[in-house]
């Protein structure tokens, strides 16, 4: 009989601080599921370069300037950053720290 043998990995994807201009949205994680861990903002950025962290269906507006932990559990996230204000700035560095199964055959 056959029984998968499982690995349990912490992994990190780490978005740092970057310059955008008036107007500018980059998206940093398109959707992507997160079994179990937290996404961390660092506070770093400037106020009018927002956060959008969408878990799920939620939707948070972050300015760049506030520190959040935000754990999520077997959901959807993606990230993205936009420049709300007239004058450059830069976004807050950005951390998702979760666990990882990996499943081997025997």
């Amino acid at each position: 009989m056959s029984v998968p043998l499982y690995c349990v990995k912490s992994k990190e994807i780490k978005f740092d601080r970057r310059l955008l201009n008036p107007g500018e949205r980059v998206t940093l994680l398109e959707p992507r599921i997160i079994d179990y861990g937290a996404v961390m903002i660092h506070g770093d950025g400037d106020p009018h370069v927002v956060v959008e962290l969408r878990v799920e269906s939620d939707i948070h507006v972050i300015e760049g300037n506030s520190i959040v932990i935000e754990p999520v559990a077997n959901k959807f996230v993606s990230i993205a950053v936009s420049n709300i204000g007239d004058t450059p700035g830069y976004s807050p560095t950005i951390e998702i720290s979760f666990i990882d199964w990996t499943g081997y055959g025997r």
